[in-house]
């Protein structure tokens, strides 16, 4: 439990929408941009006037945070963006950190230090671990 690794959601690999661009955190948008807490993830870089960037329900990094995106993402005339995201960013990210959009991942640790596995008549293993966000 007190080691931390970087785990990805195998069947979110790649966004269901269409990106375009290269999204970097915004976080020169004034106050209260992308500070610890909120729920939106201010963002620039993406190609101008574009739709369905991202869809709900699409997985994306920030720094070492994984977060699922809740509306769709659409760029405005300066390919700036704001995502709905959840959990909430737990730091702000500093300006110009990359958005992962490929293969995201975040830093959890172990829940616990018990790990359960069966064998079917088949022979096929099932194992089951259980992690929670690493703070």
């Amino acid at each position: 439990m007190s080691n931390a690794v970087m785990v990805g959601d195998p069947l979110y690999v790649t966004p269901q929408g269409n990106p375009s661009g290269t999204p970097v955190a915004n976080t020169d948008g004034g106050t209260g941009f992308n500070t610890a807490g909120t729920t939106t993830l201010y963002t620039r870089g993406w190609t101008p006037n574009r739709f369905r960037l991202l869809l709900p329900g699409d997985a994306i990094q920030v720094g070492f945070r994984l977060h699922r995106v809740l509306d769709q993402v659409n760029s405005d005339g300066a390919g700036d963006a704001a995502i709905s995201i959840w959990p909430s960013l737990r730091e702000t990210p500093a300006d110009a950190s990359q958005i992962i959009l490929k293969n995201p991942q975040g830093l959890f640790r172990l829940a616990n230090n018990k790990r359960t596995w069966s064998i079917s008549n088949a022979l096929h293993t099932t194992m089951s671990i259980q992690f929670v966000e690493y703070r």
